[in-house]
C-alpha cells in the first residue's frame, strides 16, 4: 500500500536505508517481546517486502532475546504451531 500511495518511495529506497532502519525496528519488536505476558503473542509486521527489514528483524531479535532471558521467544504460523 505505501508504494502504491507514494510510488516515488521506491526510487529512494536501498540496501543502505533497510539496513539503517534495522536497529530501529529491532528495539521496537524487542521492546514489545519483553512485554508480553506468558502465552502472549506479538505480531510484527512492516510496510516492506525486503527481508532486511522483516525476516532479519525477527530472526536476530528472537535469537538475542533467547541467549539472554529467562524466556523462550519462537515463532508461529499460520496454524498456530511452533516452527
Amino acid at each position: 500500500g505505501t508504494i502504491r500511495r507514494s510510488p516515488e518511495l521506491l526510487s529512494k529506497w536501498s540496501t543502505k536505508n533497510a539496513e539503517q532502519n534495522k536497529p530501529v525496528q529491532k528495539g521496537l519488536l524487542k521492546v514489545a517481546l519483553e512485554r508480553l505476558r506468558p502465552g502472549g503473542i506479538c505480531l510484527y509486521s512492516t510496510c516492506s517486502l525486503n527481508p532486511i527489514e522483516n525476516d532479519e528483524v525477527v530472526e536476530e531479535t528472537l535469537q538475542e532475546l533467547n541467549t539472554i532471558s529467562n524466556h523462550e521467544y519462537s515463532l508461529l504460523n499460520l496454524e498456530g504451531n511452533s516452527e
